[in-house]
């Protein structure tokens, strides 16, 4: 008796505590990547790599949108994609943070520009931007990622690596997960 007893009070707490962890995650809204500067084709590329990389962090609950952010703008009457109307965006999704990125032309080439917005503060709580080579997304989106929201939580499975860091001229510091080979 007194066994059964210990291990449906171990069960309770078990519930109790994941229940509490899922509650303590912070859920982010990922909008869709703005890329005027890219063909159609390129943005949605830009798009399900920056979801597939959003997927990786398990610690957050991540809420991808399912609509571009011009029509989720044109339902708040937003003329701009300002910290107020993303904030707006991210309430609707019930979210406390919401990364929004764009592609844009520069001198050089195309900038990738990532801002975390925090919703219950309406302001930005982070901003990066960094190179990118329409050929190779998926290390740019990653960079902007590490800078913007941290690192992502290693799998069981995860091959160890090495971290390297740059500082940035008394900016952020670009991270990198370096495989062992």
């Amino acid at each position: 008796m007194k066994r059964s007893v210990i291990c449906v009070l171990s069960a309770l707490l078990w519930l109790l505590a994941s229940s509490a962890w899922a509650e303590s995650r912070q859920k982010v809204l990922f909008l869709k990547t703005e890329a005027t500067a890219l063909p159609e084709g390129g943005r949605q590329a830009v798009v399900k790599e920056l979801f597939a990389q959003a997927q990786r962090y398990k610690q957050l609950d991540v809420v991808l949108s399912t609509a571009d952010l011009v029509d989720e703008m044109f339902e708040f009457e937003c003329t701009e994609a300002g910290v107020e109307c993303l904030g707006k965006i991210g309430a609707k999704y019930g979210a406390q943070l919401v990364v929004h990125s764009e592609v844009v032309k520069t001198g050089g080439g195309l900038q990738l520009k990532m801002r975390v917005i925090d919703v219950a503060a309406a302001r930005v709580a982070q901003s990066h931007q960094e190179a990118l080579d329409p050929d190779k997304v998926g290390p740019a989106l990653a960079r902007c990622l590490v800078v913007s929201l941290g690192p992502v939580e290693l799998n069981s499975g995860d091959t160890p690596g090495k971290l390297r860091v740059a500082l940035v001229g008394g900016g952020p510091a670009l991270v990198d997960l370096v495989p062992h080979e």
